[in-house]
């Protein structure tokens, strides 16, 4: 919990200084937040928050699909990235569109 309280203090110092995030900032920006149980935030940072800035790409999806996974949250953000970014979705390759079984 502390990890995301730090991580959140740089992003919003850097979003006050205008730093434009790329697309590996916006990587490890959500592999933070879903290594620390925030895969909701995660979700909600890569459906809302960062097309606003950069185009979230197929790597963007696979981590928080890959945590989501983990705790059951798959279909939940299979579902969100479908809706809100459905130009990603159908480039999306089939294995993370498919629901995992283990």
């Amino acid at each position: 919990f502390g990890a995301v309280r730090t991580a959140e203090r740089i992003m919003e110092t850097l979003h006050k200084e205008n730093y434009i995030l790329n697309v590996k900032n916006w990587h490890s920006w959500l592999e933070c937040l879903c290594r620390n149980r925030a895969v909701d935030e995660a979700t909600r940072q890569l459906c809302i928050e960062m097309p606003q800035n950069l185009q979230p790409d197929v790597e963007c999806v696979r981590i928080v699909l890959k945590f989501a996974i983990e705790c059951g949250m798959d279909g939940d953000v299979r579902s969100r990235v479908q809706r809100y970014l459905p130009n990603l979705w159908i480039h999306l390759p089939e294995d993370l569109k498919q629901p995992y079984f283990p």
